[in-house]
């Protein structure tokens, strides 16, 4: 399996941050986040050419990018128009943006199935924290789990989402059927340290025909990266646990992505710099 690699810087005043890398289904294209021209939008990057585009350009923040089952659109959270996020699409070549929630509050995290029925994302909304799934003309928005849940994710063939439920230093990676709102008897702890405040994880993504996750956790020595593991609803597979990428000495893994045949993963990485400094001549 191939590596490729975002930077993403860290510190009090970051620098470029491109994060939140999604391969297109054919494996041909990555979209991510960044805010490499000083406004948090959607870019693009063609493997084969090695061209990148920039996808969107408004005042207000894109993230959270992912294609469509189809690759003819990409799903995305925006704050245009409002001081909140909300779930918005576009054609896959920019155009034609279209919001599709209107949670209120925040919106984030969306996914679709495979038959393109629903969109599931997760709602920061302190009065009805958790997942929905939405038609993807704005319609039928249903609450299917109830929680402090993020970064959820539709398996291949639609019938589960795993998300992370989040408390404290670490959470749990869960998941849960799309259409009936039920839990699956396994789940998988993440335990997470103060030294990686700013990483979600339990952040997963499904591989292959989904009888496979990969999620962003910490090794023995306190290094984030990428595991696998066996995915079955109603089974333990700890046993099935294994390192896929990332785990480096100087750099935390953030965010990933992976090539829908397994070929190739995309980490967003980060370095955070902590800085002490003397001011002096203040009055008293």
């Amino acid at each position: 399996m191939a590596t490729l690699f975002l930077s993403l810087s860290g510190g009090i005043l970051p620098r470029c941050s491109d994060r939140q890398p999604a391969y297109s289904p054919d494996g041909r294209q990555i979209v991510f986040s960044s805010n490499r021209t000083g406004n948090l939008d959607l870019w693009l990057f063609d493997r084969s050419s090695g061209q990148l585009r920039q996808l969107t350009d408004d005042p207000a923040r894109d993230w959270d990018p992912g294609f469509t089952p189809d690759g003819s659109r990409i799903l995305f959270s925006s704050g245009r128009g409002r001081n909140h996020l909300e779930i918005w699409s576009i054609a896959s070549d920019g155009s034609d943006a279209r919001q599709v929630s209107h949670d209120g509050v925040d919106a984030e995290n969306p996914t679709m199935t495979a038959d393109g029925r629903w969109i599931v994302y997760t709602s920061g909304n302190p009065e009805h924290l958790g997942l929905f799934r939405i038609r993807p003309d704005g319609s039928e928005a249903t609450q299917i789990t109830s929680g402090n849940h993020t970064n959820g994710e539709i398996s291949p063939d639609g019938r589960w989402a795993l998300f992370v439920a989040s408390s404290g230093f670490g959470g749990t990676l869960q998941f849960v059927e799309v259409e009936t709102g039920r839990l699956a008897a396994r789940s998988i702890p993440v335990i997470a340290s103060e030294a990686e405040p700013s990483i979600t994880l339990g952040r997963g993504r499904w591989l292959g025909d989904g009888s496979e996750i990969a999620f962003v956790g910490t090794d023995e020595r306190g290094r984030s990266g990428i595991f696998v593991r066996q995915f079955d609803p109603d089974r333990d597979t700890s046993a099935t646990i294994r390192k896929l990428a990332g785990f480096f000495d100087d750099v935390m893994t953030e965010s990933f992505g992976v090539a829908p045949d397994g070929s190739s993963i995309t980490l967003a990485v980060t370095r955070e710099t902590r800085r002490l400094m003397l001011a002096e001549g203040l009055p008293e």
